[in-house]
């Protein structure tokens, strides 16, 4: 069982107010279209824009567990300081727990970050092995990147 599957039937989402901590409204609406667009029933691609400072890192946390899946979630980042800054988001989860959306008592997902080049399969494999997410730079995740290769199809459920 992933930590998704684990931990998505205690999710609660509400909203955050002046007296009570919370997710914001961007945050719900962005998470929600998000996993509308995974739950269609095809693939798909789906954009949600945020505002800097939104908590755009919270809606990468809240997708999968809204869809919750059997297998690993792969997000790519832009630079590796934001990799770095996603994958520990990620691993404790701090922002979900304040909110209230992921239980105190749950576990914390397992975070693989990518470092270098995924040039086979096997690599790709390798990457996810014993991982709920694996975070990495465009330029180690895909393709269109001379020397990385693409993963093998069905590895994840969905990337961000």
């Amino acid at each position: 069982m992933t930590w998704f599957e684990d931990v998505a039937p205690n999710v609660r989402l509400k909203l955050a107010t002046d007296s009570q901590p919370g997710l914001r409204r961007a945050q719900i609406g962005a998470a929600w279209a998000l996993g509308a667009a995974f739950m269609s029933g095809r693939p798909s691609a789906a954009m949600a824009v945020l505002p800097t400072g939104t908590g755009k890192s919270a809606v990468l946390g809240l997708v999968p567990l809204l869809v919750p899946t059997d297998r690993p979630v792969l997000l790519a980042a832009p630079n590796r300081l934001v990799r770095d800054q996603l994958a520990a988001a990620m691993r404790n989860q701090d922002v979900l727990r304040r909110a209230g959306a992921v239980p105190e008592e749950a576990d914390n997902p397992r975070v693989r970050v990518v470092e270098h080049r995924l040039a086979t399969a096997d690599d790709w494999i390798e990457a996810s092995r014993d991982a709920d997410i694996v975070v990495g730079t465009m330029g180690v995740l895909s393709p269109s990147y001379a020397g990385v290769a693409r993963p093998p199809g069905g590895l994840f459920r969905m990337a961000l």
